[in-house]
Order: C-alpha cells, then sequence, then structure tokens
C-alpha cells in the first residue's frame, strides 16, 4: 500500500512545482536557480510538517506528450538528489505531461519512494494531443530496472482539463460512473499502490464512494485552498497540496509566487485535527 511509506496513516503531501526544466520552452539556462527554489520549497513543507514531498516539472507548459527532454530528466534528478540530502521526508517523483518511464528512473536514481503516473489506462485527450495510457511500457520497466525497494506507484484516475478520447467536448465533467470503471481497470491490473481524484467537480461523499469499491488509497489531489481541504482529507485517505501552500495561491503559470512556511503549518495543523 501507498501509505505504508508515511509514519502517519492518512499523509499530506506537498508538492514542488519545479521552475522550467532544460529543453522546455521556458527554461532560463540557469539550473542554480531550479534548485534553490526547489530547496526552499522543500524546507518550508519540511518544517510546516507535511509527510511527504512531490517533484513536478510543472512549469514546463507545454508538456511533451510521451517523454521529457533527456536534459530535462537529468536536471530533474539532480534536484531531487539535492532535495533528498536536505530533507528527511519520502520523496515522490511526477513528470508531466504522462511519462512514468522516466519518473521511474529518476527514482532509481535518487532513491524516490514514490512516482505518479498520470495516466495508466485508456486514452485521453490533452490540449497538446492524445495522451495513451502506459501500463505496458510501466511494466515493462518496472522489470528492466528490477528497482529494490520498488518505488509505490499513485495512478491518477481523473486529471483536470483533459477527456477520454471518446468524448471531444470540452469543458467536460467525469461522471461518477465513468471514474468508477477507470477504478476498476486501474485496480485489477494489480500495478498501482493507491490512487489519485483531482476532478474538480468531485464532492466528498464522491470520494468516499469510490474508496467503498477499492482496497486501494485513495489520494485527493484536487487544487484546493487549505481551508477547503478538511472535508475531502476526512473522505479519502491522505491529500496531496501544491498552489494552497504558495503565498499567493493564484490560478495560472506565474512561478514567482513559492511555498510559504506559515500556510503550510495552518494547513497541516488544520488537517490534523480533522483526522
Amino acid at each position: 500500500m501507498f501509505t505504508e511509506i508515511f509514519e502517519k496513516h492518512k499523509p499530506i503531501l506537498g508538492v514542488i512545482q519545479l521552475l522550467p526544466l532544460p529543453g522546455s520552452s521556458g527554461w532560463n539556462g540557469r539550473l542554480e536557480e531550479v534548485i534553490v527554489q526547489a530547496q526552499q520549497e522543500a524546507t518550508a513543507l519540511a518544517s510546516g510538517g507535511v509527510d511527504g514531498i512531490l517533484l513536478e516539472n510543472y512549469y514546463d507548459s507545454p508538456h511533451n506528450r510521451h517523454r521529457i527532454d533527456v536534459a530535462g530528466a537529468v536536471a530533474m534528478a539532480t534536484v531531487a538528489r539535492e532535495i533528498r540530502a536536505l530533507v528527511e521526508l519520502p520523496i515522490g517523483i511526477s513528470v508531466l505531461e504522462n511519462d512514468p518511464e522516466t519518473a521511474l528512473s529518476i527514482a532509481l536514481s535518487v532513491d524516490a519512494a514514490f512516482i505518479r503516473v498520470q495516466v495508466l489506462v485508456g486514452t485521453l485527450i490533452s490540449e497538446s494531443g492524445l495522451i495513451e495510457g502506459k501500463l505496458t511500457p510501466l511494466v515493462a520497466t518496472l522489470q528492466r530496472l528490477k528497482i529494490d525497494p520498488q518505488p509505490k506507484i499513485l495512478v491518477d484516475i481523473t486529471k483536470n482539463n483533459i477527456v477520454p478520447a471518446a468524448q471531444r467536448e470540452a469543458p467536460w465533467v467525469s461522471p461518477l460512473a465513468y471514474i468508477s470503471q477507470v477504478v476498476t481497470s486501474v485496480t485489477k491490473h494489480g500495478v498501482a499502490d493507491g490512487l489519485i481524484v483531482s476532478e474538480q467537480e468531485l464532492s466528498p461523499e464522491n470520494v468516499a464512494q469510490l474508496g467503498d469499491m477499492t482496497d486501494l488509497p485513495i489520494m485527493v489531489g484536487k487544487e484546493l485552498l487549505p481551508d477547503q481541504a478538511a472535508e475531502y482529507y476526512g473522505a479519502g485517505s491522505g491529500i496531496i497540496l501544491g498552489a494552497g501552500f504558495k503565498k499567493t495561491p493564484i490560478n495560472g503559470m506565474d512561478f514567482r509566487t513559492t511555498i510559504d512556511v506559515t500556510r503550510v503549518e495552518k494547513a497541516v495543523s488544520g488537517l490534523q485535527v480533522t483526522s
């Protein structure tokens, strides 16, 4: 189970949204800036009391649909290694748009505890085009790399701004029946150690319903502000917070705002009261 790697049975994870990496359109040629900001945010998250940290190449947008640039992968591993040396928390790797093969390779090189897979089964449509499920290549990569111990695998069962290939109209709200099918499909393959729901329209009651359909822990990854998170934290097996920890939580791609330790402390203490 995914939650086994944490001391707390319902972990609170913080996301470090990395500055643009080599190979992305926003890359400025200065890796040290990426490392320094990531270190500052990791320190804030650890000091604020989170149970784990997820590194994500969020600001590489527009993301490559299939594989991250090789230089970007090396840079991400470099940053992850610095964070592993800085904080004593489980570290996870998420490579957007949907590149679990590279995430596993980075996990191997830095001894990361888990990875996040955006699309494991089926075919979805994003702004960048078709995104195919990575079940087969993920299993092949696991067999080839022979990582021991194997990183836990967190799988998204819904994603904001991407829809099933058969549904070409957007915006599109994932009906609970569809999400239930994805839960069943992902669970039966035995690859996932945990699931993530991030559909904005799902209620805490919906999250609890999905939890009744599987033995896997369900993490809530919706874009929530800390004061919105308590009900979802109560309904799921844990929660992942990113933008809500920022000094000025906003929508969009402004990476100048960074994680505020005071906001982290307040959110963590509030959620611990509800658990």
